[in-house]
């Protein structure tokens, strides 16, 4: 019944998910991994030691490579990762531009959300402990990105208007093919008989059928146009219809009306074009050319083989 959308987000990193797409070929142990020249600042170094360690300690963990990345690590990690030891210097110089602390709880709380991710790999605590010891610095790799971001998005949800609020209605529906059907049912209705009772036993609708009818709480223009301009145009209690759509005939009822949010914050969404929004106006960012190039399109470090050719 519902009409579907879908929201566009920019996903900067995979910061907040385990499985990071992975691969210990080639760790450089020479000079800086990567040159961050943030905008308006400094230029930040990310040391090729910290690239080493991270990949270094996957390595150690073939339990985890088994589980995670069935024994062998995908190409890609040096860039990938990269791409994520970049943005934390981002959010970094953010963080300082803003003048947002994060809270030390900021960090245990992310660094237990890893703790339980890698549970849920292998459901037992020992090896648990044990995995996250060979993988202590990629996990406070992640965890420190997670924690920065998350106090980035909150601070800066913080800063936006009072969000707007609305009425929504929360509707059930007897859905059946027939307008006779629905005129029926619309009788026994009216005679006193229960629509709740009525919705579970002849609805066509078998989700809200089985919940007496109950579509929830939703917006009218959730749901397809005929079905949407009964609602608007109806009273609370009052039995509307029968309601032609493509999917039958409808017999709908207004319950009540719930205040919600209107386009409610979302930090995370902020945070992500706070980032977006200072990597794209970046000079550049020098990459060590033995794990990749710097895409500027893409806003990701690419792997070497990438390399356009000149």
């Amino acid at each position: 019944m519902k009409t579907s959308s879908t929201n566009t987000r920019i996903l900067l990193a995979v910061v907040g998910a385990l499985m990071l797409v992975a691969s210990a070929c080639g760790v450089t142990r020479g000079g800086p991994a990567a040159t961050v020249h943030i905008p308006d600042g400094d230029s930040v170094e990310i040391a090729s030691s910290e690239l080493t360690d991270i990949v270094t300690s996957i390595e150690s963990s073939q339990r985890f490579l088994d589980a995670a990345f069935s024994g062998q690590m995908p190409d890609g990690f040096q860039a990938q990762l990269l791409t994520t030891l970049i943005i934390e210097k981002v959010i970094d110089s953010v963080l300082v531009d803003e003048g947002i602390t994060v809270p030390e709880s900021a960090f245990t709380e992310s660094s237990d959300a890893f703790v339980l991710e890698v549970n849920n790999l292998f459901n037992d605590p020992d090896l648990t402990s044990e995995i996250v010891d060979e993988l202590a610095p990629y996990l406070d790799s992640l965890s420190r990105i997670r924690a920065k971001q998350g106090a980035l998005g909150d601070a800066l949800a913080a800063e936006q208007p009072e969000a707007e609020t609305a009425l929504i209605p929360c509707t059930r529906h007897i859905l059946v093919e027939t307008l006779d059907e629905a005129d029926d049912l619309a009788g026994q209705i009216a005679q006193g008989a229960d629509f709740s009772d009525l919705a579970a036993e002849f609805s066509q609708d078998p989700g809200s059928g089985a919940q007496g009818g109950s579509l929830g709480c939703s917006a009218p223009d959730r749901f397809v146009e005929p079905f949407r301009d009964a609602i608007l145009a109806g009273e609370q209690g009052e039995i509307l219809g029968p309601v032609e759509t493509q999917f039958g005939f409808h017999l709908i009822v207004i319950d009540e009306y719930e205040e919600s949010v209107v386009n409610p914050v979302d930090p995370g969404q902020l945070a992500s074009e706070r980032i977006s929004a200072v990597l794209s106006v970046m000079p550049d960012v020098d990459v060590d050319p033995s794990i990749g190039f710097w895409n500027p399109e893409q806003l990701i470090v690419a792997p070497a083989v990438q390399q356009p050719s000149q």
